[in-house]
């Protein structure tokens, strides 16, 4: 059975900082990863820009908490992305 991790997300946070940190819950090391560029990557892979990764939680739609939310849990398939 898949071990299942919440790591909630305040809503005065910004998204990319939001992703990085899952990715820091995930076990990714400093040392073999800039988290925040690796976040960005997946970030833009599911539409977010950089405009909108530096935003906070309460200033997204709908639609791109979700997209927010599927990044997260493609952190957890991490090394589909190398």
């Amino acid at each position: 059975m898949r071990d299942i991790k919440t790591l909630l997300v305040e809503d005065d946070e910004h998204i990319l900082n939001s992703v990085a940190a899952f990715l820091e819950e995930e076990g990714y090391s400093v040392d073999t990863c800039n988290k925040k560029d690796f976040a960005m990557k997946i970030l833009a892979d599911m539409g977010i820009d950089e405009k909108i990764a530096t935003r906070k939680v309460t200033n997204l739609s709908g639609g791109q908490r979700q997209r927010v939310g599927i990044a997260r849990v493609l952190c957890n398939y991490r090394n589909a992305f190398r």
